[in-house]
């Protein structure tokens, strides 16, 4: 229930204010609490990398993260992004900058190649987390989240891998690459 206030609350930008919430605008924020509720995310995250890891011996490539759908604007998946509470779980904050490193792309393919798109934590036990802006022709405008968990230091090669995808709108429809090029321009130094 926590995080059902909290998400109702981040929902509540101005121009939320300006005009009442659907009924089915709740619902949609009501399902959203629960899917970043951390038990109910780890479960799904690790039930999407596995049916990654399986697909992946058998040749096929399959994303092996939780796809939550597409919220209204930027500000709100950046916010959500920033702000994961599974992540708190993980002793991961993306609010502490003086525990992150900023984050390059580095797939070629990528719109956003050689761009910081966003922020990287690393631990002393080998375990880090990722939060960045992306672009796909197949999915839009999003923020991948990834946490990559040491499970014992023991054997850092045995890792929990968690992943997430917050996708967004630009003006009510999906966003063009050019504009998330020009959204990317606040990650930069």
């Amino acid at each position: 229930m926590r995080h059902l206030i909290w998400i109702v609350a981040f929902a509540m930008t101005s121009t939320a204010l300006a005009k009442p919430m659907a009924a089915s605008s709740c619902s949609k924020w009501q399902q959203l609490a629960k899917q970043i509720e951390p038990k109910a995310f780890f479960e799904q995250a690790r039930k999407k990398s596995e049916e990654a890891k399986i697909a992946g011996k058998s040749g096929q490539r399959i994303p092996g993260e939780v796809v939550f759908d597409q919220l209204d604007n930027f500000d709100q998946a950046r916010n959500l992004a920033f702000n994961f509470p599974p992540g708190d779980r993980l002793g991961v904050s993306f609010r502490d900058y003086g525990k992150l490193t900023r984050y390059k792309a580095t797939m070629g393919s990528s719109v956003l190649n050689g761009r910081y798109v966003g922020w990287r934590q690393d631990f002393s036990d080998g375990s880090s987390a990722i939060v960045r802006l992306d672009w796909a022709p197949d999915r839009g405008a999003h923020f991948n989240i990834e946490y990559l968990k040491v499970r014992s230091r023991a054997n850092p090669a045995h890792r929990d891998n968690f992943k997430a995808a917050i996708m967004f709108k630009c003006q009510g429809r999906p966003c063009t690459e050019k504009e998330v090029l020009q959204l990317s321009k606040q990650f930069q130094p």
